[in-house]
């Protein structure tokens, strides 16, 4: 019965991890230990404002709806999810919309299954937004696609098109994205003079953020690691060592938790 987004964000971060580090084999564990501990509440909240809403039940709504379709690959939300952006599909001339509250989860789990269609669309409005918010949301959900070909467009468009403002922050989610994270890194630093010189040092760091996600294996880390550390940045020194402390965290956790995480589940929710 917990409602509060807070808890809720902690729980969810948590799951994040677990899915960097749990073997492939367990998927399906982890998968169903997030649709049980998180259906619940997303059936209690619903996709839809309601009048009996609190302040903060609509970050609550897009959290766990966000994580249901995507960790947790459940079908229904993902069909959900695909129905409301096929309604609202088009430019904004002609599209609906999607409520602010829940467009950029939806996005996000449209964009773990979906493909070039989908891709085309998203790019499509966030080059004819609506309104400046919604060029954003688009413009980051495009790094959520799992596609190696649309990722490596995202990072093409991310160092030709995209505000300089914007771009490292694309990045970072590119390198986040769990399957096409590793690709995305290893363009980062076969570009990393260009980087470097075409974005704003102070937002540089924000760029490294996504790293702490490639923890999967210590070489992946070790080689990550070391690159950062042989390529110092002009600003943000002390948040970039705290990232590389955080890479080593999720690398411990993972190699103590990660062969018994099935177990784990099972034992713990019950999957």
């Amino acid at each position: 019965g917990e409602r509060d987004p807070s808890v809720w964000s902690v729980v969810i971060g948590a799951l994040g991890l677990l899915d960097r580090i749990v073997p492939d084999a367990d998927r399906p564990a982890l998968q169903q230990a997030v649709r049980t501990l998180v259906g619940p509440v997303a059936e209690q909240v619903g996709w839809d404002p309601r009048d009996d809403d609190g302040e903060r039940t609509p970050s609550l709504r897009a959290s766990v709806l966000r994580t249901l379709g995507t960790i947790g690959a459940d079908q229904a939300v993902r069909d959900e999810a695909a129905r409301r952006f096929g309604a609202a599909a088009g430019p904004p001339a002609t599209g609906t919309g999607l409520h602010p509250d829940t467009e950029s989860a939806i996005l996000e789990i449209v964009a773990t299954t979906g493909g070039s269609a989908e891709f085309e669309a998203y790019l499509e409005r966030y080059r004819k937004p609506a309104n400046p918010q919604e060029e954003n949301r688009y413009l980051y959900a495009l790094a959520a696609f799992d596609q190696p070909e649309l990722a490596q467009r995202t990072y093409e468009l991310a160092l030709s098109e995209v505000r300089t403002q914007n771009a490292p922050f694309v990045l970072q989610l590119l390198v986040a994205n769990r399957l096409t994270g590793p690709a995305s890194w290893e363009r980062i630093t076969a570009d990393w003079d260009a980087l470097v010189d075409r974005f704003p040092a102070n937002i540089l760091p924000r760029m490294l953020d996504g790293i702490r996600t490639l923890c999967r294996t210590p070489e992946q880390a070790e080689a990550v690691a070391a690159f950062v550390t042989s390529h110092p940045l002009p600003a943000g020194g002390k948040t970039v060592e705290q990232i590389l402390e955080r890479l080593d965290v999720n690398v411990a956790f993972g190699q103590r938790v990660g062969p018994g995480l099935a177990k784990l589940l099972a034992d713990s929710v019950g999957t």
